[in-house]
């Protein structure tokens, strides 16, 4: 292999012993055969690192790097700068690169400096790699454009990048975390390149339980509105406030004018007040203590409006017939009208299910 390798895959790995032979394997059967695997252990507790020292011994392609355990945002920055070749290709370690996915997304780049991120359909598979559905993604375009002001618009660990390209956008952010890919194709599209996906399957995408989707969907899902909010102050001219933080919070959003935000609030709302059942008291206060929280414009919503109806009716379910009242009377004090239409409707529905029973019966 030359001492400037075509391709450089960068391979984070933390307490993937379960799964990651059969991703090493995968990567290390392609028909392209010019690249380095950089798989870096992030200070992995299981049996991974010693997994990984096999391989290295066995392919000379596998280079190994050790680190205590700093996150995948940092990782995946160490992974490029250590990365010798201008093309690197993600791969997460609880996944399976299909055959032939190296040399079709090699092909692609040839001759398209433009070209910064290039992904591809995927297949998802279960925990034993079985087929459950092929994924798609917009090709490019004014489709995928426009995707990728509602969301990312490829699979993360599908991509191969342009190196000079994520560099020049400002890598991985730490504040991002979870959302940290969608944050960089924001930046790596204002930069001026590319992004695409190719319309074939490149991987198989392993869903388990320990998916970050599945674990902190809504960290997830506020990084996602962050970043979409920061990519609009900079494309106003605005700047970045978000551009030396750290961590990203509830008041991340406070930063930002209102202007940039406004078509966001039902969904800046879920985001902030989060998921609830209003089984019990405990989690009718505390659903409603979040909610006293959020900043005023976003209480005065409709979408306010019907939460409080919703842990009226849950107080009310169980019996709390006093917070039931005071959550409604505060609802109805913001947004009378919204209140009528909203409980308006609701009664519609349950006479009309009353009614659909009854005529179920008499039938």
């Amino acid at each position: 292999m030359p001492d400037v390798p075509p391709l450089s895959v960068v391979l984070p790995v933390y307490n993937a012993a379960r799964f990651l032979m059969s991703a090493l394997d995968s990567i290390l059967s392609q028909d392209f055969r010019e690249f380095e695997c950089i798989a870096i252990n992030d200070g992995s507790t299981d049996q991974s690192p010693c997994l990984l020292e096999e391989y290295q011994k066995r392919d000379p392609r596998v280079r190994v790097v050790h680190q205590r355990n700093i996150g995948l945002v940092e990782t995946l920055n160490r992974g490029i700068s250590l990365a010798r070749a201008p093309l690197i290709a993600r791969m997460d370690a609880d996944d399976i690169c299909l055959p032939g996915r190296f040399m079709t997304q090699m092909q692609y780049f040839k001759g398209r400096n433009d070209l910064g991120v290039l992904g591809g359909q995927i297949q998802l598979i279960d925990e034993r790699g079985h087929l459950l559905r092929t994924v798609d993604y917009p090709a490019g375009g004014k489709e995928l454009e426009l995707f990728l002001y509602r969301g990312s618009p490829v699979a993360h660990p599908a991509v191969m990048l342009r190196k000079v390209a994520v560099q020049e956008a400002g890598l991985y952010r730490r504040a991002f975390k979870h959302a940290e890919d969608y944050d960089l194709w924001l930046r790596v599209h204002e930069a001026g390149y590319a992004i695409e996906n190719l319309k074939v399957p490149l991987i198989g995408y392993r869903q388990h339980t320990e998916n970050v989707s599945v674990v902190h969907r809504r960290e997830q899902a506020l990084a996602t509105l962050a970043a979409q909010c920061a990519h609009r102050s900079r494309f106003a001219g605005l700047g970045d406030p978000t551009a030396n933080l750290e961590k990203l919070d509830e008041r991340v959003f406070d930063l930002f004018p209102e202007a940039l935000t406004a078509d966001l609030k039902n969904e800046l709302f879920l985001v902030l007040i989060g998921t609830n059942s209003f089984v019990t008291r405990d989690e009718l206060v505390k659903a409603l203590a979040a909610f006293r929280r959020m900043p005023a414009d976003l209480r005065r919503t409709r979408r306010g409006t019907a939460f409080l109806i919703q842990v009226g009716w849950g107080a009310w379910k169980r019996h709390l017939y006093l917070l039931a009242a005071v959550t409604v009377f505060r609802a109805f004090l913001t947004a009378p009208v919204d209140v009528v239409s909203i409980v308006g409707g609701k009664l519609i529905r349950l006479v009309r299910q009353f009614l659909s029973e009854r005529i179920r019966r008499a039938a």
